[in-house]
Order: C-alpha cells, then structure tokens, then sequence
C-alpha cells in the first residue's frame, strides 16, 4: 500500500524530488524481490500501509524473515547493499567484506549499518 498521505508528482520539493526517483531506482533494483511488509504487525486492525521503505523491506525480509520466499540476490543487488552499509556504516562495514557474506548476512550487515548510522546521529 502507498502512503496517502504523499505529495503528488506536480507538488514536490527538488529535495522530494530527488527521493522519488531514488525510490523508484529502487523499487526497480528490487523488482525480483516479493513485497510485502515485514517491518510491522500487518494483521493490525490499525495496518494501514508498510512504514519502513522498500529497501528496509527487502533487507529485514532476507535477515530477519529467511523462510518467507525470496529468490536468491543478484550480484547488482548485492553491490548496492554492500556499499549502502560500507556508506551509512562509515567504515565499519566495509565494501569488500559485505560482498563475502552470504544473502542474509549480507542485509544484516546493512540493517546494523543503518542502527549505528542513526544512533550516532542522536
């Protein structure tokens, strides 16, 4: 489900802008990947659509949720979850290491990149 709160194509900011087409890049990136929200309880009668974004979804679902089906990463998918973690892990993940690490190790990695990212922001 989309977001109905979401500014419409004609009204968006350049900065809004820039987002939208690197959520589309993504949607695309990860178009093999089924959708569906892991990031939450979805049988919530309060469930109205997915709050974290697509590519949180893909990561949680490979790390977190191995038995729900998935096809296995492609090698340009893999790439760019190695370097989003080398990226937001500043350092401690880096790029080479991450693409020895299998498909759920591998969006782990990413998921504890993100953590610190956002802890050291505090």
């Amino acid at each position: 489900m989309t977001n109905p709160d979401a500014p419409t194509q004609d009204t968006l900011t350049p900065a809004q802008q820039r987002r939208a087409e690197r959520e589309q890049y993504i949607s695309t990136l990860f178009g093999n990947v089924p959708e569906g929200c892991v990031c939450q309880d979805t049988s919530s009668p309060d469930f109205s659509y997915c709050m974290c974004p697509r590519q949180e979804q893909v990561a949680r679902r490979y790390a977190l949720h191995p038995t729900l089906p998935a096809p296995p990463l492609t090698p340009e998918q893999r790439e760019w979850l190695a370097a989003e973690a080398d990226y937001f892990g500043e350092g401690a993940y880096p790029r080479a290491e991450s693409l020895t690490l299998n498909d759920a190790e591998l969006c782990g990695t990413l998921l504890s990149a993100w953590s610190d990212y956002v802890s050291g922001q505090l």
